[in-house]
């Protein structure tokens, strides 16, 4: 007997009606901006993070019920901002993990979002940027890496490589993980 394919679907309506949604995030005018502290250099920071896209949720039924996977929104990092940034107030992708691994740290997911998880896909257009990117992850985490931020790429439309056909293969293919093993939103 073969097994059923799994389904999934997108879910950002159902997040803002939800009624874990706590009250304060949803009268918001900014409910995707999750605020965070962090202290960096013995010098506190008070912040928001904010994805490049808007926050959503993936459902995938299962036999026995769902399985919800929680994303504060997309990253897509084209390169037009630094990896690897000394300030702190500048925008890089070392301040984006920075914060995120905080929030993961905090839950603070859990009291802006109501959300029981939290998983951070990362696109970025080469390979070379992916492993740069990854081994900055594993750098600021001493080689542990995060189970919840997930690495993948694609090419810009400006590349000379063309882009695939919308396939859905976001969800069907895996993720890469620092520290972790591959990730698929439909298997894992």
């Amino acid at each position: 007997m073969r097994a059923r394919p799994a389904r999934a679907s997108l879910i950002w309506s159902d997040i803002l009606q939800s009624e874990k949604l706590p009250e304060a995030t949803r009268r918001s005018p900014k409910p995707y901006a999750i605020p965070v502290a962090v202290t960096i250099d013995g010098q506190m920071h008070a912040t928001h993070a904010v994805a490049d896209g808007e926050p959503f949720g993936i459902a995938r039924s299962l036999r026995d019920g769902m399985a919800y996977f929680f994303c504060p929104g997309i990253e897509a990092h084209c390169g037009t901002e630094p990896v690897d940034a000394s300030d702190f107030q500048r925008s890089s992708l070392f301040k984006k993990f920075v914060l995120y691994l905080a929030i993961e740290a905090q839950a603070v997911h859990r009291a802006h979002f109501g959300f029981p998880n939290l998983f951070v896909p990362i696109v970025t257009t080469n390979p070379v940027r992916l492993a740069s990117m990854m081994r900055l992850l594993e750098r600021i985490t001493g080689g542990a890496g995060s189970q919840h931020i997930l690495f993948k790429t694609f090419p810009a439309f400006t590349s000379s490589e063309k882009p695939p056909p919308p396939s859905g293969r976001m969800l069907t293919e895996d993720w890469a993980r620092v520290g972790h093993p591959l990730f698929n939103f439909l298997r894992s």
